[in-house]
């Protein structure tokens, strides 16, 4: 698709987010649609290993879901197509006002050559698609803003969370599906293994993830807006894993019985059971950040999460089978 141009101004029409809890994802399948690129939403979930991922904090901070090592996801996306240019400084480890520059000539320059961006936090602690630039303006499609969001370049991690992050992204050359699936897998065993590691600090992920989630309802350490933004988010990823499996198996029928279906019907229960506590704790903007009421909700929550904490155990297991046969038939 070719960009309108202005004065000081530049846009690239039809380019917006998908709306998704996860929304880096939402901006990946933004950016792939606006290149004509067809990839159902839940290969774009699972394919980048989105989809597997879990990050609870002790006390279920909202930073969970996005406080985590993605370069793992980025080299994941290079399987579905995704051929992208990065600028990246937090606070404690480079230069932010350098790198609000580099951003923002990364932007323009891409803009200006027909290809869709995304960015983190312009409007609010999540991911946005940038469809163009007006002046000083980024123009924005994602949470927090809609379709019409703006922001000047050099407002780009003036919060307190001091991060700049931003993506260019070009069209590359989509993997063999069997590659797609090889890497989701590795990955869903990997991330869920890495909490073991002391640098993980509060955070859990995979089973012990669950557990320690289980705990902190039990025991009314989890606040109101985390446990609520945890439960939206990490639904949502167990949902479109158990359906990024099932894609899997229709593209790749040969490996539909055996560890595939096992692991698919494990992340369906592990979605359904999350789902149960995302519905008795519904995300609101405006909860608070005390922790959770002790009323009838708890009991059936901390259950249901007992019950995800199994079934991913059970998923992972399938997981670890087909990563063995699909690596010997690599």
């Amino acid at each position: 698709m070719e960009s309108e141009t202005g004065p000081g101004e530049n846009t690239l029409p039809g380019l917006r987010w998908v709306p998704r809890r996860v929304s880096r994802v939402g901006c990946l399948e933004g950016c792939l649609a606006y290149h004509g690129m067809e990839a159902p939403g839940a290969w774009v979930h699972g394919g980048t290993g989105h989809a597997f991922a879990l990050n609870v904090h002790a006390s279920l901070c909202p930073s969970g879901p996005t406080a985590w090592d993605m370069r793992p996801t980025h080299r994941l996306e290079r399987n579905l197509g995704v051929d992208a240019r990065f600028v990246f400084a937090d606070r404690g480890r480079g230069d932010l006002v350098r790198a609000r520059r580099d951003a923002w000539d990364l932007i323009r320059s891409a803009i200006d050559d027909g290809i869709p961006c995304y960015a983190w936090e312009l409007a609010i602690p999540e991911y946005a698609v940038v469809y163009g630039y007006d002046g000083e303006e980024l123009l924005f499609s994602g949470p927090g803003s809609g379709d019409e969001g703006r922001t000047r370049w050099d407002a780009l991690g003036e919060s307190g969370i001091g991060i700049v992050e931003a993506a260019a992204v070009r069209r590359g050359s989509p993997a063999r599906d069997h590659a797609v699936l090889a890497g989701a897998v590795a990955f869903a065993w990997d991330h869920a293994a890495a909490s073991a590691d002391p640098a993980s600090g509060p955070y859990r992920s995979g089973p012990a993830g669950f557990d320690l989630w289980r705990r902190a309802v039990e025991q009314r350490r989890a606040i109101e807006i985390g446990m609520a933004y945890n439960a939206a988010v990490w639904a949502e990823c167990r949902a479109q894993a158990a359906a990024f499996l099932e894609e899997a198996g229709r593209r790749l029928p040969e490996l539909v019985e055996g560890a595939l279906a096992e692991a698919t019907r494990a992340y369906r229960t592990v979605a359904e059971a999350l789902g149960e506590v995302a519905r008795a704790y519904p995300f609101r903007p405006d909860l608070t950040r005390r922790e959770i009421p002790a009323d009838a909700r708890i009991e059936p929550a901390a259950r249901a999460l007992a019950e995800a904490g199994e079934a991913e155990a059970t998923g992972l297991q399938a997981l670890r089978r087909l990563r063995e046969r699909l690596t010997a038939e690599r």
